[in-house]
């Protein structure tokens, strides 16, 4: 409650001719409302001085933004009470939202009703219709006043054990009727029995027997229970167990008119070691108790026994009677009403379209509740408003069914785009709610489901009817599993005027999960009825291929939480792989690729893994066709929350009490509003909102400042065609993001949140499969980026194992370099050799293994270490890799060094890395560097070979390299390093040694640029070359920025008099120089726009664009020479 950090401003809002409420916006990136209202009694004449006349009351937070202040805000006053509110904060997204100044914070429409009310409006309903209420009594108590009387008793006890006795007991039992001797219960019974046991297994047993109980009934539960007596005989010890009706059959008693029926219950006892589970079946005949039976399993260390006792009525007429038939629905007939119970709550529920839902309650009642929604618009444009006055709400019930089958076990689930609803309850029985006649169909009638419940189901309408004869089959399908079984079913519906299941397929298991029980809670069925998926309680997926018969039960896809969602990521129009999503509570949403062999394997890999910031109990997911964001929901703490995770943005926020309760939620796709209904203090809760809780006007992107950015290269679409750049940004709030051009904005695409310290470097690899990332903490991670049909997947593929027992170092950069690792020295490997440097002063070099395509959590073992050494005291600052012999690092003291690295044998690690040169070029730390090829048979080209999609495998190695630092002492120095190639070389770092020959290497200053800006250079960008034959000389374009906020161009021309690629002259020319308003900027990157295929053919130097980053981020155009704004 309140601000988490330092308040920034306050405002008053609201007023007209009440108490005006006050808005505080904080350092924590929150604005906030407080109610002022005077005290009572305290009257302005004669209050005291000293004390407080007004008292202020929390009422709403609004936590639009990420990161840390906000810091812009106003208040746009409307007609009468209407307020919104516009706020900005570091993050730099601009949001609007309309303030509630008359109610409460968190409702734009809810409303709370008791069962009375559904009751007493469904009562009125029916009236209006010429239906009468039933006044059924209680099923329970008639079964109570129907044991009345004698009975001749005959009992079978057969025993495992032959130390105990078996055998038979006839006799005869009473259940006579008593005052209640305990003021809870309102009916009472004292059970008698005598009869005479002949044992079976011990010649000669026989004796006397006789015992008693208490059975009570009570009405607040309306419950059965049975009680032991004291040694009197009559009085009341404790409880044996309760008569559990839930698993009454559906036709138990559906009319006086069939002549006998079976009604049975179950009760437990757990007496120390031993169970006694008791089974009671009554048998029913002209309205009353034929005769009943209790069978009794006990087990227990020296106890293995079952006693079936057979009850038949000693003198009929004697017992009461079932005065009333139970309320259970006729097959023909689904609108008879059970009594209106003061003891009834609500079980279930489901959405059938965003203002109407089905309601069930513990008595069997369905409910169909219709929102009235009385809006009106907003100061928003004509957004409807977020807060409605609760006079206008309501909610409109009327019964559409009832049926003692959901009294216990009801479960509820619907499919709104043909508006049906499946309904099941006790003994595996279904229902069929079809919304356009509102009426309730039975499906089935299975004598041999007895006793079983179902534990999951889900309705799903196909694109295409189930099997190979689409005229034959029907459209509409479900998917359930009975607990405890290990085996799923898959039935064919035809949702018509005379609902069936046309078609039932068993879904085999496979061993393992015969030895494990499967508990599914999510589903997903191909269109084309090949693949069926089932998610599980314990995190793991079971895929079941129905063409090529096979299964595989894939474990630890959501850790051990539970999969709560499996949705399509697209049509299988994508060879043969499918796509899809997975959600769960474990706080991940997931994306996966399955693909079904020929030889009857099934392949599955993740290739997407997103960590969500509301909280770990994720219930839901929806991606919009249209833009691709993916929006999940669910419960953070005691709040219902939707979220939208591509753009980070919360859309709806409920106060609900927390997940443990029945709720339902459906999402409107069309508004990106939502419709939620839960049970609190045995209330129902309905919450309509139909638009977002605000209005973007602006995204933004990260809350604190970008300090690594990279462009990468083309990415494929895959399948779809098409290509694309991804800008990765990382920051000091720990994640890095990924944006994507679309028009003249940036879109946030994901967000990684694997880091824990701020990011210090990013960059792609040449082919833009891999994003590489580093920060403090010795963290440093390989992430694996792809495209599908423009949707982008992530996962963490390794991180590079710490160097450090305190893991308390700063990578503080890095570079890579693909290069084969393979002893044959072929092309076929994929590996990177990647330099690390540290802020103590250490180098390392490391292999990764980029060959394998197990996407499993980070994997340390992707990495091994070949080279490390040691500088000196003094941090380093870059880092460069010039070929597979040579790199170099700058450094705190203003110095450039180079190192050699020797060759290494395979899976042997050297520390044997110093460097060979060093030459001092600023005076004080280096803070940017920039490396530049200068190949002797480079052509004329103003297109840098970073741009190309697909580079070649082994570019010619370049004789010299030009070298351009930017320093804190504000100076530009340009370092020209002439490498002597080895004449004996091998391609492989890990290939044996070559024969003995020394690559020489020689440092040479060139030029030495001071006050090249009028603070330190923070970052560089090189933005292409041209060869001149008849010079000999090449020109050279780069860019530079710093904390000046002043972005700059220069032209290089280097001179060369031996015609090959060695260098005796430069000349600067600063050809460019515009302010930016990224402040603190640490990044800068240019890229080649013509190579989107977007922009068509333009003349030479039009087609670049150059991006910086900072405290936001600015794209700008290089138009030949000059700089302009994009």
């Amino acid at each position: 409650m309140g601000h988490g950090s330092r308040i920034w401003s306050v405002q008053f809002a609201g007023g007209h001719g009440r108490s005006p409420d006050l808005v505080s916006f904080g350092e924590d990136g929150t604005a906030q409302t407080w109610q002022l209202s005077p005290k009572e009694g305290n009257k302005v004449a004669h209050r005291d001085q000293s004390s407080p006349s007004m008292s202020i009351t929390h009422k709403s937070a609004y936590a639009y933004h990420s990161g840390k202040n906000l810091w812009a805000h106003t208040i746009i006053n409307g007609a009468g009470d209407d307020l919104a509110l516009a706020t900005g904060a570091a993050d730099s997204r601009l949001v609007v939202y309309n303030m509630d100044t008359n109610f409460d914070s968190q409702s734009p429409m809810k409303k709370e009703i008791s069962m009375q009310e559904v009751e007493l409006d469904a009562d009125k309903r029916d009236k209006l219709k010429g239906q009468p209420p039933n006044e059924a009594k209680s099923p329970t108590k008639d079964v109570f006043e129907a044991m009345q009387g004698e009975w001749e008793l005959s009992r079978n006890i057969k025993s495992a054990l032959p130390s105990h006795p078996s055998g038979n007991l006839e006799g005869r039992a009473t259940l006579e009727p008593r005052d209640v001797t305990d003021a809870k219960y309102d009916a009472e019974m004292v059970y008698h029995e005598q009869g005479e046991f002949t044992s079976n297994n011990i010649p000669g047993l026989k004796m006397n027997a006789k015992r008693s109980y208490v059975y009570r009934y009570q009405k607040s539960s309306d419950a059965i229970s049975v009680w032991f007596v004291k040694l009197d005989g009559i009085s009341v010890d404790y409880l044996f167990h309760t008569l559990d009706f839930s698993n009454i059959p559906s036709l138990g008693l559906l009319s006086q008119q069939v002549s006998a029926k079976r009604l049975k219950a179950t009760g437990h006892h757990l007496c120390e070691k031993d169970t006694y589970d008791p089974e009671y079946n009554f048998h029913l005949a002209d309205a009353a108790i034929s005769s009943w039976s209790i069978k009794y399993s006990v087990k227990g260390p020296q106890k293995d026994y079952v006693s079936v006792a057979n009850y038949r009525m000693r003198q009929p007429g004697k017992q009461g009677k079932l005065e009333s038939p139970f309320p259970v629905a006729q097959e023909n007939d689904f609108k008879v009403k059970p009594s209106a119970s003061a003891s009834d709550s609500f079980k279930a529920y489901a959405w059938i379209t965003s203002t109407e839902l089905l309601a069930t309650t513990a008595q069997g009642n369905i409910f169909l509740g219709t929102m009235n929604k009385s809006q009106h618009d907003s100061i928003l444009e004509g957004q409807p408003k977020s807060v409605v006055p609760p006079s206008e709400h309501s909610v409109r019930w009327e019964r559409v069914g009832s049926s003692i089958d959901l009294t216990s076990t009801s479960r509820i689930n619907a499919n709104a785009t043909p508006g049906l609803a499946l309904l099941t309850g006790n003994n595996a029985s279904m229902y069929l709610y079809q919304h356009s006649s509102k009426k309730m169909s039975k499906l089935d009638e299975d004598d041999s489901k007895d006793g079983r419940k179902i534990g999951y189901i889900k309705i799903q309408t196909s694109l295409e009817p189930i099997g190979a004869k689409p005229k034959q089959q029907p459209k509409t399908k479900f998917l359930l599993r009975s607990l405890g079984s290990h085996h799923a079913e898959l039935h064919g519906l035809t949702p018509d005027a005379s609902p069936a299941v046309q078609s039932t397929l068993q879904l085999p298991a496979n061993d393992q999960e015969a030895l494990d029980e499967f508990v599914t809670t999510s589903s997903w069925i191909s269109d084309n009825d090949d693949l069926v998926i089932e998610g599980s309680r314990q995190g793991a997926l079971r895929i079941h291929s129905l063409l090529h018969r096979v299964t595989r039960l894939v474990e630890g896809v959501h850790g051990g939480e539970t999969i709560t969602t499996i949705l399509p990521l697209a049509a299988h129009d994508l060879g043969e792989s499918y796509h899809v999503l997975t959600a769960g509570r474990d706080g991940k949403c997931a994306y996966h690729e399955i693909r079904v062999n020929e030889d009857r394997s099934i392949d599955f890999q993740t290739i997407h893994i997103a960590r969500t910031s509301f909280g770990p109990n994720i219930e839901g997911a929806y991606i919009s066709p249209e833009n691709l964001d993916v929006v999940i929901w669910g419960f953070s703490s005691t709040r219902f929350v939707v979220w939208n995770e591509t753009e980070q943005a919360e859309m709806m926020s409920v106060e609900c009490g927390g997940a443990h309760r029945h709720w339902s939620y459906f999402h409107h796709s069309d508004t990106g509003g939502g419709s939620f209904v839960w049970t609190k203090a045995s209330s129902c809760n309905v919450y309509y909102q139909p638009r977002p809780s605000h209005r973007v006007l602006q995204q933004g992107g990260h809350g604190r400042e970008i300090k690594a950015m990279a462009i990468s290269p083309l990415l494929e679409h895959g399948h779809a065609g098409g290509a694309t750049r991804l800008i990765a940004t990382g920051a000091e709030d720990t994640t890095i993001r990924l944006f994507q051009f679309q028009g003249e904005t940036l879109k946030c695409l994901h967000i990684m949140r694997e880091h824990t310290t701020g990011v210090q470097k990013l960059l792609w690899s040449p082919d833009g499969r891999w994003l590489f990332s580093a920060g403090g903490c010795e963290e440093f991670f390989a992430w694996r980026v792809r495209m599908l049909n423009n949707l982008i997947c992530v996962v963490c593929v390794a991180r590079c194992p710490p160097v450090t027992e305190e893991k308390d170092l700063r990578i503080t950069d890095f570079s890579l370099m693909k290069a084969p690792f393979s002893e044959d020295g072929g092309d076929s490997c994929l590996d990177f050799a990647i330099s690390t440097v540290y802020s103590d002063s250490s180098i390392r070099i490391w292999k990764f293994n980029a060959e394998s395509e197990d996407f499993a959590p980070p994997n340390p073992d992707r990495f091994t270490l070949l080279h490390s050494g040691t500088y000196g005291t003094n941090c380093l600052t870059q880092v460069q890799t010039l070929s597979s012999k040579i790199l170099c690092n700058t450094s705190s003291d203003g110095h450039l060094a180079l190192w050699q690295q020797p060759p290494t044998l395979p899976n042997q690690e050297s520390n044997n890395l110093t460097p060979s040169h060093r030459q001092p070029i600023h005076q004080s730390s280096v803070a940017s560097m920039l490396a530049i090829p200068l190949h002797t048979n480079l052509a004329d080209t103003t297109k840098p070979p970073s741009a190309t999609s697909k580079p070649p495998p082994h570019p010619p190695p370049p004789t010299n390299t030009l070298l351009i630092t930017g320093g804190d002492d504000q100076s530009l120095a340009l370092t020209l390093l002439t490498q002597q190639p080895t004449p004996s070389t091998s391609p492989s770092l890990q290939a044996p040694p070559p024969p003995p020959a020394t690559a020489t290497s020689k440092i040479s200053p060139l030029l030495l640029i001071p006050n090249a800006h009028a603070s330190a250079i923070t970052a560089l960008a090189y933005l292409g070359h041209q060869h001149i034959d008849n010079r000999n000389g090449m020109s050279l374009r780069f860019a530079s920025v710093g904390n000046d906020q002043r972005m700059k161009t220069w032209m290089i021309t280097v001179f060369s008099t031996n015609g090959g690629g060695g260098a005796s002259d430069a000349r600067v020319k600063k050809v460019g120089d515009v302010y930016t308003g990224v402040a603190d900027a640490s990044s800068l990157d240019g890229y080649w726009e013509g190579d989107a295929g977007t922009e068509g053919e333009r003349e030479e130097g039009e087609k670049w664009k150059l991006m910086v980053a900072g405290i936001g981020m600015e794209v700008w155009n290089l138009d030949g020479l000059n700089i302009s704004r994009d």
